[in-house]
Protein backbone atom coordinates (compact mmCIF):
# COMPACT_ATOMS: atom_id res chain seq x y z
CA UNK A 1 0.00 0.00 0.00
CA UNK A 2 1.09 3.55 -0.71
CA UNK A 3 -1.46 5.95 0.76
CA UNK A 4 -0.80 9.58 -0.09
CA UNK A 5 -2.88 12.82 -0.19
CA UNK A 6 -5.13 13.07 -3.24
CA UNK A 7 -4.15 15.99 -5.47
CA UNK A 8 -5.92 17.30 -8.57
CA UNK A 9 -2.53 18.29 -9.90
CA UNK A 10 -0.81 14.94 -9.39
CA UNK A 11 -3.79 12.61 -9.85
CA UNK A 12 -5.81 14.47 -12.47
CA UNK A 13 -5.76 11.53 -14.89
CA UNK A 14 -6.38 8.86 -12.27
CA UNK A 15 -9.39 6.56 -12.39
CA UNK A 16 -10.84 4.10 -9.88
CA UNK A 17 -12.46 0.79 -10.67
CA UNK A 18 -15.22 -0.05 -8.20
CA UNK A 19 -14.57 -3.60 -7.08
CA UNK A 20 -15.01 -5.46 -3.79
CA UNK A 21 -12.80 -8.39 -4.78
CA UNK A 22 -10.15 -7.06 -2.39
CA UNK A 23 -12.40 -8.38 0.38
CA UNK A 24 -12.14 -12.01 -0.77
CA UNK A 25 -9.32 -12.55 1.73
CA UNK A 26 -10.65 -10.29 4.48
CA UNK A 27 -11.44 -12.13 7.71
CA UNK A 28 -12.68 -9.02 9.53
CA UNK A 29 -14.36 -5.85 8.34
CA UNK A 30 -14.97 -2.89 10.59
CA UNK A 31 -18.63 -1.98 11.10
CA UNK A 32 -19.79 1.27 12.63
CA UNK A 33 -22.56 2.02 15.06
CA UNK A 34 -25.28 3.03 12.59
CA UNK A 35 -24.96 -0.24 10.66
CA UNK A 36 -24.62 -2.70 13.53
CA UNK A 37 -28.20 -3.93 13.32
CA UNK A 38 -28.02 -4.44 9.55
CA UNK A 39 -24.65 -6.18 9.74
CA UNK A 40 -25.78 -8.38 12.63
CA UNK A 41 -28.49 -9.92 10.45
CA UNK A 42 -25.78 -11.22 8.12
CA UNK A 43 -22.57 -11.72 10.09
CA UNK A 44 -21.26 -12.51 13.56
CA UNK A 45 -20.36 -9.17 15.18
CA UNK A 46 -17.48 -8.97 17.65
CA UNK A 47 -14.99 -6.50 19.05
CA UNK A 48 -11.27 -6.77 18.44
CA UNK A 49 -8.52 -4.94 20.27
CA UNK A 50 -5.54 -3.13 18.81
CA UNK A 51 -2.76 -4.41 21.04
CA UNK A 52 -0.57 -1.42 20.17
CA UNK A 53 -3.10 1.22 21.23
CA UNK A 54 -5.47 -0.76 23.47
CA UNK A 55 -8.42 0.58 21.50
CA UNK A 56 -11.37 -1.56 20.45
CA UNK A 57 -13.35 -1.57 17.24
CA UNK A 58 -16.48 -3.46 16.20
CA UNK A 59 -16.11 -5.88 13.31
CA UNK A 60 -18.02 -8.34 11.21
CA UNK A 61 -16.39 -11.77 11.16
CA UNK A 62 -16.20 -13.12 7.61
CA UNK A 63 -13.98 -16.18 8.07
CA UNK A 64 -12.74 -18.78 10.52
CA UNK A 65 -9.05 -18.21 9.82
CA UNK A 66 -6.76 -15.43 8.62
CA UNK A 67 -7.21 -14.29 4.99
CA UNK A 68 -10.53 -16.11 4.68
CA UNK A 69 -13.90 -14.64 3.69
CA UNK A 70 -16.55 -17.34 3.53
CA UNK A 71 -19.32 -14.91 2.62
CA UNK A 72 -17.58 -13.72 -0.55
CA UNK A 73 -16.25 -16.25 -3.00
CA UNK A 74 -14.96 -14.95 -6.35
CA UNK A 75 -17.70 -12.74 -7.81
CA UNK A 76 -20.64 -13.86 -5.69
CA UNK A 77 -21.41 -12.64 -2.19
CA UNK A 78 -23.12 -14.96 0.25
CA UNK A 79 -24.43 -12.13 2.45
CA UNK A 80 -27.05 -9.51 1.63
CA UNK A 81 -25.27 -6.61 3.28
CA UNK A 82 -21.89 -5.04 2.60
CA UNK A 83 -20.35 -2.93 5.42
CA UNK A 84 -19.80 0.75 4.65
CA UNK A 85 -16.05 0.40 5.15
CA UNK A 86 -15.86 -1.52 1.89
CA UNK A 87 -17.01 1.57 -0.02
CA UNK A 88 -13.97 3.58 1.03
CA UNK A 89 -11.27 1.54 -0.68
CA UNK A 90 -9.00 2.80 -2.28
CA UNK A 91 -9.92 6.32 -1.06
CA UNK A 92 -9.67 7.36 2.58
CA UNK A 93 -10.63 10.36 4.69
CA UNK A 94 -7.84 10.84 7.21
CA UNK A 95 -6.48 13.47 9.54
CA UNK A 96 -3.48 15.35 8.19
CA UNK A 97 -0.08 15.01 9.83
CA UNK A 98 0.08 18.63 11.03
CA UNK A 99 -1.92 17.98 14.25
CA UNK A 100 -4.61 20.50 13.24
CA UNK A 101 -7.33 17.86 13.13
CA UNK A 102 -8.08 18.77 9.52
CA UNK A 103 -9.40 15.97 7.32
CA UNK A 104 -8.08 15.31 3.83
CA UNK A 105 -8.69 12.72 1.15
CA UNK A 106 -5.98 10.14 0.58
CA UNK A 107 -5.58 7.51 -2.12
CA UNK A 108 -3.75 4.19 -2.26
CA UNK A 109 -1.87 4.70 -5.53
CA UNK A 110 -0.53 1.13 -5.44
CA UNK A 111 -4.02 -0.37 -5.46
CA UNK A 112 -4.84 -2.63 -8.39
CA UNK A 113 -8.10 -0.68 -8.70
CA UNK A 114 -6.32 2.62 -9.44
CA UNK A 115 -5.04 3.41 -12.93
CA UNK A 116 -5.08 6.02 -15.66
CA UNK A 117 -6.74 3.74 -18.19
CA UNK A 118 -10.11 2.49 -16.97
CA UNK A 119 -12.67 3.19 -14.28
CA UNK A 120 -14.38 6.23 -12.79
CA UNK A 121 -12.48 9.50 -13.25
CA UNK A 122 -11.60 11.35 -10.06
CA UNK A 123 -11.43 14.75 -11.76
CA UNK A 124 -13.00 16.28 -14.86
CA UNK A 125 -11.18 17.97 -17.72
CA UNK A 126 -11.07 21.27 -15.79
CA UNK A 127 -9.52 19.61 -12.76
CA UNK A 128 -12.71 19.80 -10.69
CA UNK A 129 -14.00 16.89 -8.63
CA UNK A 130 -15.93 14.40 -10.72
CA UNK A 131 -19.45 13.33 -9.78
CA UNK A 132 -18.03 9.98 -8.68
CA UNK A 133 -15.50 11.65 -6.39
CA UNK A 134 -18.15 13.96 -4.90
CA UNK A 135 -20.40 10.98 -4.13
CA UNK A 136 -17.49 9.07 -2.62
CA UNK A 137 -16.50 12.08 -0.51
CA UNK A 138 -20.04 12.35 0.83
CA UNK A 139 -19.94 8.68 1.87
CA UNK A 140 -16.48 9.09 3.40
CA UNK A 141 -17.72 12.01 5.52
CA UNK A 142 -20.71 9.99 6.71
CA UNK A 143 -18.44 7.07 7.55
CA UNK A 144 -16.08 9.33 9.48
CA UNK A 145 -18.94 10.77 11.55
CA UNK A 146 -20.16 7.24 12.18
CA UNK A 147 -16.67 6.22 13.34
CA UNK A 148 -16.82 8.98 15.96
CA UNK A 149 -20.23 7.72 17.13
CA UNK A 150 -18.84 4.18 17.27
CA UNK A 151 -15.93 5.24 19.47
CA UNK A 152 -18.37 6.91 21.87
CA UNK A 153 -20.47 3.72 21.95
CA UNK A 154 -17.42 1.58 22.72
CA UNK A 155 -16.27 3.96 25.47
CA UNK A 156 -19.63 3.59 27.21
CA UNK A 157 -19.45 -0.22 26.93
CA UNK A 158 -15.97 -0.17 28.47
CA UNK A 159 -16.99 2.19 31.25
CA UNK A 160 -19.77 -0.20 32.21
CA UNK A 161 -17.52 -3.26 31.90
CA UNK A 162 -19.67 -4.77 29.17
CA UNK A 163 -16.88 -6.02 26.90
CA UNK A 164 -15.42 -9.43 27.67
CA UNK A 165 -13.13 -11.89 25.80
CA UNK A 166 -14.99 -14.59 23.88
CA UNK A 167 -13.39 -17.92 23.02
CA UNK A 168 -14.38 -19.93 19.97
CA UNK A 169 -13.05 -23.49 19.53
CA UNK A 170 -13.75 -25.40 16.33
CA UNK A 171 -13.61 -29.21 16.28
CA UNK A 172 -12.91 -30.84 12.92
CA UNK A 173 -13.67 -34.26 11.49
CA UNK A 174 -9.98 -35.20 11.62
CA UNK A 175 -10.12 -34.57 15.41
CA UNK A 176 -8.00 -31.41 15.21
CA UNK A 177 -9.15 -28.18 16.84
CA UNK A 178 -8.73 -24.51 16.01
CA UNK A 179 -9.20 -21.49 18.28
CA UNK A 180 -10.30 -18.15 16.86
CA UNK A 181 -8.33 -15.74 18.98
CA UNK A 182 -8.75 -12.09 19.84
CA UNK A 183 -12.54 -11.89 19.88
CA UNK A 184 -14.54 -9.90 22.43
CA UNK A 185 -18.28 -9.63 22.89
CA UNK A 186 -20.94 -8.23 25.21
CA UNK A 187 -20.79 -9.62 28.74
CA UNK A 188 -24.41 -10.70 29.04
CA UNK A 189 -24.26 -11.26 32.80
CA UNK A 190 -22.83 -7.79 33.39
CA UNK A 191 -25.49 -6.39 31.06
CA UNK A 192 -28.27 -8.11 33.01
CA UNK A 193 -26.89 -6.72 36.28
CA UNK A 194 -26.83 -3.09 35.17
CA UNK A 195 -28.72 -0.64 37.34
CA UNK A 196 -31.95 0.96 36.20
CA UNK A 197 -30.09 4.23 35.75
CA UNK A 198 -27.58 2.53 33.46
CA UNK A 199 -30.37 0.99 31.39
CA UNK A 200 -32.10 4.37 31.08
CA UNK A 201 -28.81 5.95 29.96
CA UNK A 202 -28.24 3.26 27.33
CA UNK A 203 -31.80 3.66 26.11
CA UNK A 204 -31.46 7.44 25.83
CA UNK A 205 -28.28 7.00 23.79
CA UNK A 206 -30.06 4.45 21.57
CA UNK A 207 -27.51 1.80 22.52
CA UNK A 208 -29.82 -0.98 23.72
CA UNK A 209 -30.81 -2.16 20.24
CA UNK A 210 -27.18 -2.26 19.13
CA UNK A 211 -26.18 -4.25 22.21
CA UNK A 212 -28.98 -6.75 21.62
CA UNK A 213 -28.00 -7.08 17.95
CA UNK A 214 -24.40 -7.88 18.87
CA UNK A 215 -25.52 -10.51 21.38
CA UNK A 216 -27.87 -12.19 18.91
CA UNK A 217 -25.32 -12.01 16.08
CA UNK A 218 -23.14 -14.60 17.81
CA UNK A 219 -25.60 -17.14 16.39
CA UNK A 220 -24.35 -16.21 12.92
CA UNK A 221 -21.28 -18.34 13.73
CA UNK A 222 -23.43 -21.28 12.67
CA UNK A 223 -23.76 -19.74 9.20
CA UNK A 224 -19.99 -19.47 8.93
CA UNK A 225 -19.61 -23.12 9.89
CA UNK A 226 -22.31 -24.19 7.42
CA UNK A 227 -20.64 -22.32 4.55
CA UNK A 228 -17.23 -23.71 5.53
CA UNK A 229 -18.56 -27.27 5.53
CA UNK A 230 -20.03 -26.76 2.04
CA UNK A 231 -16.56 -25.93 0.74
CA UNK A 232 -14.19 -28.15 2.72
CA UNK A 233 -13.85 -31.92 3.12
CA UNK A 234 -12.51 -31.68 6.66
CA UNK A 235 -15.83 -30.57 8.12
CA UNK A 236 -16.36 -28.82 11.41
CA UNK A 237 -18.38 -31.20 13.57
CA UNK A 238 -18.67 -29.12 16.73
CA UNK A 239 -18.19 -25.55 17.89
CA UNK A 240 -17.61 -24.55 21.51
CA UNK A 241 -17.95 -20.97 22.70
CA UNK A 242 -17.48 -19.43 26.12
CA UNK A 243 -16.31 -16.33 27.93
CA UNK A 244 -12.65 -16.29 28.90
Amino acid sequence: MNIIPLSKHVHREYKVTSNTSFMHKTQFCEVNFSELRHAASNFPIFFIKDEATGQFCSVALFGLSADQNLFSQQDSRRAHYLPNASSEFPLYLLETADDTGKLSVFIDVDSQFVSTEEGQSLFDLEGMNSEYLEQTLAQLRLNFEDEVATKEFLLVLLEKNLIKPWQVTLHFKDEKTHNIKGLYTIDELAFEQLSNNDIVELHQKDYLAAISAIIIAKEQMLSLVEIYNEQEDNAIIKINTCYK
